[in-house]
């Protein structure tokens, strides 16, 4: 009994609570951050594939139709695929010559 004591004070003595903080704070940090990937990787929802078949029909933005009639080909459509088409629309829409997001074979992981 009394050794239990013993190795619970020297437990106590070499972390303190500020090791325990700083871990918990890592812990939740870590978690919203995988828990905003595990959303990224859900599927879209009916309003945003609606909102992507009009993509797909607006011929004033080529490269934002084409990204979207590409992705409309797919079976399932993801939330990260989805953003990326909205942040290609913006790039177009603001008239900017480099459009990084359309390239359909490039992988953010």
């Amino acid at each position: 009994m009394f050794k239990v004591i013993e190795h619970l004070n020297l437990f106590k003595a070499k972390f303190s609570f500020a090791y325990f903080v700083h871990y918990l704070v890592v812990f939740i940090i870590v978690g919203v951050f995988s828990f905003a990937y595990v959303l990224l990787l859900s599927p879209i929802q009916s309003a945003q594939y609606i909102q992507i078949q009009q993509f797909s029909l607006m011929g004033q933005y080529p490269q934002t139709q084409s990204l979207a009639k590409s992705l409309l080909e797919q079976s399932a459509i993801n939330k990260q695929q989805y953003f990326r088409l909205l942040r290609a629309f913006q790039y177009e829409q603001q008239g900017i010559q480099q459009y990084p997001a359309l390239d359909p074979q490039r992988r953010v992981r």
